[in-house]
């Protein structure tokens, strides 16, 4: 029970408390004005990484002129000289003399046995590393010195595989982010979280003991991971007692948000209706039709797939509002206790409706992307057009990378979905060992690119580049005749490909750009929007293009026959994407024995994959990702890029 959790923590506390002395800082009062004139002087050169003199300088200070605290300042600075000229095993030595001199009460004795560590690491020593970062006095270190022994007990931890050491130093190096969001796109989260789960329920408490006071954030977002993994075991009083302690602890905004949203949870975890599903769709305001043809779709799914009679659709408008649209999630929730909704038929309303699902927890089809960024998603969200997170994971897929290159070019728009795509791509290519080399943004709603193309190729006439220029501009000086245009200094082209997240008729307009200012040959990848006729028209004008996405062929055949046969017409994009929607949301309308939300929900994370119309989505990392293929627009048709490679080779 986490009351008894924080009991627990609270005695630890007040004995180690009791029996710690606070140490001291050091009394500079009984040192010598000469010592200290010299010692400044020392300083300033270790600071200008001027290591051998400031070792000449403490040559001068004679030992049996100096009293203890002076052979501790100055043995301690000569180690420091000597660790910064790579000289270890030296600046050990000194650091140990140091230390022997050194008031065992103060804050220095501290900051030596620090640098003693650090030694250690730099020789290899690791048992050794451990045992002196063990008898540190981590409060005596000033902010630099913790952050250096946070990254001491990391890589002590990576060395020997710790989970504990690696979840304190990572909670000690992220303790000055402030919201949960910077929290989980730091670049050490993926560890932190992966080392936590590894640790046992007395391990969990000493990483809170250590930081409870501290109010440190990454510490909230621990004790949440905890309330959802004791929630998924069905321990829902240890749950709340997780969400108590939050209240209790931290006077948050974001906390407090998190807190009521878990609550709400909770109390709709034992409502649930398998057979009954929510439609949320615009049936009136100026995309009445469109809202009409997914609702078509969606009831043509319930027919072809032969789902039972006894399973009721239940139907809301958002009248083309975000806010109506959330309203009616709620309401459907409430009132018909709905597995599952079907809904967001445009990017803002998706945004809304999904998040007032998400605070329910109750799954929500979309059958628009969303723009939210990958940790303010859970795997109560499948996108049917395939999310950004989908989109990257097949974008930097080991196929795309060994074909490509490592080294990518990005360009984006200026807007919320183009700084998703953009952080989506930097966290994958970090992970995959890609390279992100370039990277510009372009206006949306805009016509001329000229500007985005220059940033991408480094064409703005950067100051590293202006001796070039004008070199080059003496060169095109001296030509004669008659030129479109002089192209003066030459595209950096560092990168061997280019992710252009853009529509079709932005992509036709920046690719011509970009060969403007002599960049035609580079590859350019796009996004599943591009599998159009549009693009097709103009590959015979801009050449081959790539995208991630969906190959049109692959569509269930027999489902698009029934449709036509049904209603004397052929389906359109709006009706397949309900169909799609339907199909995949038949497949949880087959669990057995749900008593609850709680069942429904575990044993949707328990699935492996679920099928749509043409593409399967798999849950990676608590996300449903949809498996996209890599396409190529050539000769007139979309032909997966591996399969036709195959076929050539």
């Amino acid at each position: 029970m986490f009351s008894k959790w924080s009991l627990f923590l609270v005695t630890i506390l007040l004995v180690s408390c009791s029996q710690v002395t606070q140490r001291k800082p050091i009394d500079e009062s009984s040192l010598s004005e000469a010592f200290k004139l010299k010692i400044e002087e020392t300083r300033n050169l270790i600071r200008n990484n001027n290591g051998k003199l400031a070792m000449s300088k403490l040559a001068e200070l004679k030992d049996d002129e100096l009293i203890d605290l002076e052979k501790s300042i100055k043995y301690n600075l000569k180690g420091v000289a000597l660790f910064s000229l790579s000289e270890f095993d030296k600046a050990l030595l000194n650091f140990e003399v140091s230390e022997k001199y050194t008031p065992k009460d103060s804050q220095l004795f501290s900051q030596v046995k620090l640098n003693v560590a650090s030694c250690y690491f730099k020789l290899n020593r690791i048992n050794q590393l451990h045992s002196k970062l063990s008898a540190i006095f981590v409060k005596d270190l000033n902010a630099g010195e913790k952050k250096k022994y946070a990254q001491l007990l990391l890589a002590y931890g990576k060395k020997v595989d710790d989970a504990e050491s690696i979840t304190l130093a990572s909670v000690m190096i992220m303790s000055d982010l402030k919201t949960f969001k910077d929290i989980q796109q730091s670049p050490y989260y993926t560890d932190l979280i992966a080392n936590f789960k590894r640790l046992s329920q007395s391990q969990k408490i000493s990483t809170l003991e250590k930081y409870q006071d501290e109010k440190n954030m990454t510490l909230a977002h621990l004790a949440q991971i905890e309330a959802e993994e004791r929630y998924l075991q069905g321990d829902k009083s240890g749950t709340q007692d997780v969400l108590e302690w939050l209240k209790s602890e931290y006077n948050n905004e974001e906390i407090t948000a998190y807190v009521d949203e878990f609550e709400r949870r909770l109390e709709s975890s034992t409502r649930i209706s398998v057979e009954s599903i929510g439609v949320v769709l615009p049936l009136t305001g100026s995309k009445q039709a469109f809202g009409q043809k997914a609702l078509l779709g969606v009831e043509a799914g319930l027919k072809i797939l032969g789902i039972p009679e006894n399973v009721k659709l239940y139907t809301k408008d958002s009248m083309d509002s975000a806010a109506q649209g959330a309203q009616s999630v709620a309401d459907l929730i409430q009132q018909q206790k709905v597995s599952f909704i079907i809904g967001g038929l445009f990017p803002e309303a998706a945004k809304a409706e999904y998040i007032e699902a998400k605070r329910y927890g109750v799954l929500f089809i979309s059958l628009s992307t969303i723009d939210l960024p990958r940790e303010e998603k859970n795997h109560h969200l499948i996108e049917i057009q395939g999310s950004i997170q989908s989109q990257v994971s097949s974008l930097l897929s080991q196929e795309m990378i060994n074909k490509f290159g490592r080294r990518l070019g990005v360009i984006y728009p200026d807007n919320e979905s183009g700084q998703v795509y953009l952080n989506e791509v930097w966290r994958q290519a970090q992970a995959k060992n890609v390279s992100l080399k370039t990277i510009a943004s372009y206006p949306k709603n805009g016509h001329d690119f000229r500007e985005t193309a220059q940033q991408f190729l480094g064409l703005k006439y950067p100051r590293e580049r202006e001796e070039e220029l004008a070199i080059l501009s003496d060169v095109y000086s001296e030509e004669k005749g008659s030129i479109r245009r002089v192209q003066t200094l030459p595209p950096e082209i560092d990168f061997d490909w280019v992710f252009l997240a853009s529509f079709p008729f932005e992509a036709i307009q920046i690719i011509p750009t970009l060969g403007y200012y002599d960049a035609s040959r580079v590859k350019v990848v796009g996004g599943p929007t591009w599998a159009t006729r549009s693009m097709i028209k103009e590959q015979k004008n801009i050449g081959t293009m790539y995208f991630v996405g969906e190959d049109p062929k692959d569509l269930n055949p027999e489902m698009l026959t029934k449709f036509q046969e049904l209603y004397q017409k052929p389906a359109g994009l709006i009706e397949v994407m309900g169909m799609d929607a339907m199909k995949v949301g038949a497949q949880l309308l087959s669990f057995k024995d749900i008593a609850s939300r709680e069942d429904f929900n575990k044993q949707l994370r328990e699935q492996k994959a679920l099928k749509g119309m043409s593409s399967n989505w798999e849950l990676e990392d608590g996300l449903w990702l949809k498996r996209m293929s890599a396409m190529t627009i050539t000769h007139g048709d979309f032909v997966k890029l591996f399969e036709a490679e195959t076929l050539k080779n």
